[in-house]
């Protein structure tokens, strides 16, 4: 209970955040908990000690004697800190739009006692997004912009990788919980991009290279049994390769079973297509065509969850109908994901975007184990496997 209550505490006076505050104000909030905490913890004792004989003058000083020998190390340990903080820290340089806020002279003041932080860069009044470059920005502040521009501008950073704040709307206070950060007394909603850490991406690699080995060893017989089924159905090549594009627009060639007839041309398939063979709906239907992809994630160029690839040609016809679309390319391609397991085969492209930037947006390892798992339904919904497939057979290796 008392390791509870302490972290608790360690949020009541405010962050400890090394770094983002100065020695002072991070020693007043360390010395406050310490205070708090003490003090707790020494009548909680007296109580269970109410029948001893402890002098109350002695346990005081000793009290006393311990909260000041914690201010001191505390003080040593945050002056320690932040210091080799900023010995390899580099300022991030700071753009600020500000549409005529009366907040702006504060904000600047907050800039100039905290250089070490933030280098400012500007100070622009833009009405849209695409008048400014983002590119070599690291920290946004946006001061009273109307929704439009503030939309514009988190769809233009996403791909990049900055943390924005804005002071919210009121309808934006009621709607939810956000990561604060003030200024002074300016309350600003802090959106950080998701950045999967190096650690995270070790991670997810080893998991899809463990995931797809034991799933290919244990799938083998089963994948001998329909490449023998596609071989005597048509005499046609039983696997059948396309240019996909994952992560940063890179192309790679996808593998998967054949199951349309050869030379079927690039139309999507669609339900009752009489393109596709005997052997295709069955595979099809239990989705064992997607088999072969077990080897394009050994390789690297997919991961076991992420965004379904799109072939080059659709994603550049999906692009021009919603520019959005080439959010998804911030992550590696997936053979499953939210879109597979919730959405269906005649899910617009709209919709499997919003699924997609979802996964992006929250994504975490426990995620992704749990995406796993969920895949198991997709064989037990039936409208999983019915209406449009967006996935093209054109090209047959």
């Amino acid at each position: 209970a008392f390791a509870f209550f302490t972290l608790w505490m360690s949020t009541v006076y405010g962050k400890v955040e090394i770094g983002e505050k100065k020695t002072k104000p991070l020693f007043h909030i360390i010395a406050l908990n310490m205070l708090v905490s003490d003090s707790l913890t020494f009548l909680a004792l007296r109580v269970m000690t109410i029948h001893e004989n402890f002098p109350l003058l002695k346990d005081l000083l000793m009290l006393l004697m311990v909260f000041i020998a914690q201010l001191i190390v505390a003080r040593l340990l945050i002056a320690i800190a932040n210091s080799a903080y900023f010995i390899n820290y580099v300022a991030d340089k700071t753009l600020i739009v500000s549409n005529n806020s009366k907040h702006l002279d504060k904000v600047l003041f907050y800039f100039d006692k905290h250089k070490k932080q933030y280098e400012l860069l500007d100070v622009l009044n833009i009405d849209s997004a695409y008048d400014i470059s983002l590119m070599d920005v690291e920290k946004l502040f946006l001061l009273d912009v109307n929704d439009q521009l503030l939309k514009q501008i988190l769809e233009k950073s996403f791909l990049l990788d900055m943390d924005i704040y804005f002071t919210p709307s009121l309808s934006q206070l009621i709607l939810g919980k956000n990561d604060t950060f003030m200024v002074d007394d300016i309350i600003f909603y802090r959106y950080r991009t998701q950045k999967i850490t190096m650690l995270e991406h070790s991670i997810k690699r080893v998991i899809d290279i463990m995931v797809s080995s034991v799933a290919l060893i244990l799938a083998s017989p089963f994948m001998l049994l329909v490449a023998i089924a596609i071989k005597l159905d048509d005499r046609g090549p039983v696997v059948f390769s396309q240019e996909r594009v994952t992560k940063n627009g890179r192309v790679f060639k996808i593998y998967k079973f054949r199951s349309m007839k050869m030379n079927s041309g690039d139309m999507p398939a669609k339900k009752d297509d009489d393109r596709i063979t005997r052997v295709g709906r069955i595979i099809r239907a239990v989705r064992l065509d997607e088999l072969p992809q077990l080897f394009n994630i050994i390789k690297g160029d997919m991961s076991v969850v992420g965004p379904r690839p799109e072939s080059v040609a659709m994603m550049k016809k999906i692009t021009k109908e919603v520019p959005a679309f080439s959010y998804r390319l911030k992550v590696k391609a997936g053979l499953t994901g939210t879109a597979q397991i919730q959405g269906k085969y005649n899910t617009d492209s709209a919709d499997k975007l919003l699924m997609d930037l979802y996964y992006i947006e929250n994504f975490s390892i426990f995620n992704d184990l749990k995406l796993m798992f969920q895949t198991l339904l997709v064989f037990v919904k039936k409208d999983s496997t019915e209406g449009h497939d967006p996935e093209s057979e054109s090209e047959i290796n």
